[in-house]
């Protein structure tokens, strides 16, 4: 999913901030400017993949999203102001909003309430392998439904999280604070460094949970499986994260470079179980019996170098055995990611590559693996209007001798299994 389609975050606050500069006369301070933006694309797929005997070569997807950012200026030049991001998105044909939250901003820098993005996912796409072309290649939709019938096959890491660390298990939307440093040692407001922090009291594989529900509850009192039928922890505490970024350009030639870290601490799984005591009649007495897991600990380090119209970048990402049960064979998770594209008037053209490693199946020792060779390209057709068309090459395999783990649901055997995936996006961003 193209990160660049749409203005989120800090981003979008530095762009109203621009305006309301241009426009800070004719508006008195304590008035409050409404900016309406946001996206829709449509999407056709066609997969062929191994083991696929029960799933369908083709489909369609489309998503509407709209942006609206009320913003005012006080008197002594501090912005404040609110943002929504409501989404047309639901299978069931309803709407919903991801983000939701609060910011100010001034000299100190940016701060920011509620439902919105953490430190590392505002800035990651600029650190990993160019993604501006086609559905947006190692970061786009290839992993967003189309291989989802693959059931067991699809990595933890790249389903799950990507290279973007900070979406683990929901926590893009989790409710959370942030502060933003402004930019120093470059040479203007838009280059040089700056550091990124955010706090969350609970991050949720249940998206529905961490925005407008209080969750007091010290365990997670529901099971959870990743997509490899593992049990994972199905709720973190006090989630924090922390992303160092840089950008400049010297003679043409463009850098930016990040390094991220997101911790939490692991939930513990609470459920009913014979404590070996009976009360006075003989009944027996249930305690919960409390399933242990891995606390939530990744880091992220990459960088993008451009020149003349060509960018590349690469990125690698760790999360050692975060949210896995403990007391079985938790192999580290993995994603390392690297690419390039080149952009010449309306014309965008790259490809990346991706490998994603995980546990595959938790019970037997081994590791699962996925590739990913990625090829696509943009066309602006007009100001706000991009066609693009991908190629997603995905071949799956595991060491372990669980070869179940890495076919489909439909009971096929073998240890590895491969798909093809063609797609064309048409986007409309205003």
């Amino acid at each position: 999913m193209t990160r660049s389609l749409l203005l989120a975050g800090s981003a979008a606050i530095a762009l109203i901030a621009g305006a309301s500069a241009a426009f800070a006369d004719d508006v008195p301070p304590g008035k409050f400017q409404v900016t309406v933006g946001g996206d829709a694309y449509f999407e056709a797929g066609a997969v062929s993949q191994n083991h696929d005997p029960n799933t369908r070569t083709t489909d369609f997807i489309d998503r509407f999203r709209l942006v609206v950012t009320p913003t005012a200026t006080a008197d002594n030049g501090i912005q404040y102001g609110a943002q929504i991001r409501i989404r047309a998105a639901n299978s069931n044909g309803t709407t919903d909003a991801d983000r939701a939250y609060i910011f100010v901003q001034g000299k100190f820098g940016t701060l920011q309430a509620g439902g919105v993005n953490g430190a590392l996912s505002q800035y990651y796409s600029t650190t990993i392998a160019p993604t501006d072309y086609g559905t947006g290649g190692v970061d786009g939709d290839f992993s967003y439904g189309w291989l989802k019938t693959i059931g067991n096959a699809q990595p933890g890491m790249a389903e799950e999280t990507g290279p973007g660390g900070g979406a683990i298990y929901g926590s893009e939307s989790a409710t959370k604070v942030n502060y933003i440093t402004p930019r120093f040692l470059g040479n203007g407001t838009d280059t040089g460094v700056l550091l990124a922090l955010s706090f969350a009291p609970n991050l949720s594989t249940n998206r529905a949970d961490q925005a407008t529900s209080i969750l007091r509850n010290k365990f997670n009192n529901s099971a959870q499986t990743d997509f490899s039928g593992n049990p994972i922890v199905g709720f973190y505490s006090n989630a924090y994260e922390a992303f160092l970024h840089y950008t400049n350009t010297f003679n043409g030639v463009s850098v930016s470079a990040g390094a991220g870290y997101t911790g939490a601490s692991a939930d513990r799984t609470a459920s009913s179980g014979a404590a070996g005591f009976s009360l006075p009649n003989g009944t027996p007495l249930a305690l919960p019996a409390q399933t242990r897991f891995y606390d939530l600990s990744v880091y992220h380090v990459g960088a993008q170098i451009g020149y003349a119209g060509f960018l590349l970048g690469g990125s690698y990402q760790n999360a050692g055995k975060s949210g896995y049960e403990k007391g079985y064979f938790a192999t580290e998770q993995s994603v390392w990611t690297a690419g390039l594209e080149y952009t010449t008037g309306p014309l965008v053209v790259g490809f990346g590559f991706l490998q994603s490693s995980d546990a595959g199946s938790v019970y037997v020792p081994g590791s699962r693996t996925e590739d990913l060779y990625t090829f696509g390209a943009t066309y602006t057709v007009a100001p706000g209007l991009t066609v693009g068309a991908e190629y997603d090459r995905n071949n799956m395999s595991s060491s372990s001798a669980d070869a179940a783990q890495v076919v489909s649901q439909t009971g096929s055997n073998g240890n590895s299994t491969g798909s093809n995936v063609f797609l064309l996006k048409s986007v409309v961003t205003f």
